[in-house]
């Protein structure tokens, strides 16, 4: 074992060993951890979700006809895919303050003490 970068030679990889000095040597407590953890993914699924929603919303403004971008000359066409991408990220922007209070509430649920004790 090299001593001085505390990792171990690749003749003695043991995931249980490695795994338990990675965690005893983190500074961070596992509440802590586990807290911001379960916080990025919940995050993280929300925008998926929040992703696939405007998605949802754009082809259905588009397919409805409350949104109807100009496609008369060569330059409405060429502009048509920034104008499509534009208009999905306004009503993904919606859904912003939405993922916001979730993620506010789920942390006061926890209680803030716990992210900011690492």
């Amino acid at each position: 074992m090299n001593t001085q970068l505390g990792i171990c030679s690749p003749p003695s990889w043991r995931c249980g060993a490695i795994a338990s000095r990675i965690r005893d040597s983190l500074p961070v407590k596992q509440e802590a951890l586990i807290a911001w953890t379960s916080l990025y993914i919940a995050v993280g699924i929300m925008a998926l979700i929040c992703a696939a929603l405007s998605t949802i919303v754009t082809l259905n403004d588009w397919r409805t006809g409350r949104w109807a971008p100009a496609r008369t000359s060569t330059l409405d066409k060429a502009l048509l895919l920034p104008k499509l991408w534009l208009r999905w990220q306004a009503n993904y922007l919606t859904g912003t303050p939405v993922i916001l209070a979730i993620s506010l509430y789920y942390a006061s649920c926890i209680g803030f003490s716990v992210f900011w004790d690492i």
